[in-house]
């Protein structure tokens, strides 16, 4: 346990495998560095916690959601990601009302999303209408969209369609959070956008650039979606021909 604690205090990376060893058994010295001044320390301790394992990971993380550190609460976010449910909405909205970072209320607001029909649509709603920041808007009309929240999803898709560059593929991150079918015939539209997102070139290796654009992004999120076998394989990061394109193209235009 000393050894966890100094290698925390000296915001040493080597402090989450201590941690991750040590389980459950590390939540009593963890508990106390999380409420360290120095937030680099308390940092490397919340990440520590996401590393036990330990039921109680999930409560000091909604408490840190309110840090005043931006990165400690990002932290937070991240420690939750795989283990929120809907005992922990209220948790949730009171991070959300004291966080100070546009960008954490809109994780937060993220992760009201994926409680599904436990979540309280309202509630965010609610804190949306008084939101100003944009990062907060755009993930908050993301969470109400997968919510079934039809002004929301009209709104998703005019910035699906309306969005460029490496904008798009942000967006069409969104799309895959949300996962849901009726997003199908908006993915048409941008089968026809090469626009390169992804480089897949090893980085000083010689040879002809090889780049997943965005049609290669939606086509791979319409097959996602739908479950519908193509002729040719669908994989993460695959750059698609014109031929297999239009395979997806002709689907979509089928799609309700």
């Amino acid at each position: 346990m000393e050894a966890l604690k100094a290698a925390v205090l000296r915001q040493d990376p080597a402090a989450y495998h201590e941690a991750k060893s040590l389980g459950k058994a590390a939540i009593p010295a963890l508990r106390e560095l999380v409420q360290h001044e120095d937030a680099g320390v308390r940092r490397i301790a919340l990440t520590c916690v996401g590393e036990t394992g330990a039921p109680e990971a999930v409560e000091l993380s909604l408490a840190a959601l309110a840090d005043g550190d931006e990165q400690v609460a990002a932290v937070a976010v991240g420690n939750l990601q795989p283990a929120v449910d809907a005992r922990h909405q209220g948790a949730l909205f009171q991070g959300y009302d004291k966080s100070p970072y546009g960008l954490i209320r809109g994780f937060i607001a993220l992760l009201v999303g994926k409680l599904d029909k436990a979540a309280d649509a309202k509630e965010l709603q609610k804190r949306l209408k008084a939101e100003q920041d944009p990062d907060t808007q755009e993930y908050g009309i993301v969470a109400l969209a997968k919510l079934g929240d039809k002004p929301s999803q009209e709104a998703f898709v005019s910035r699906l369609h309306a969005s460029q560059g490496r904008e798009r593929r942000r967006i069409l991150g969104h799309a895959k959070y949300i996962g849901a079918a009726w997003l199908l015939k908006p993915l048409l539209p941008l089968l026809d956008d090469p626009e390169p997102q992804i480089n897949l070139n090893v980085d000083g290796m010689p040879g002809p650039q090889k780049d997943v654009r965005s049609c290669d992004l939606a086509a791979t999120l319409a097959a996602k979606l739908s479950g519908k076998k193509f002729s040719f394989p669908v994989e993460e990061h695959a750059i698609y021909s014109a031929v297999q394109l239009d395979e997806v193209r002709k689907f979509l235009k089928t799609a309700p």
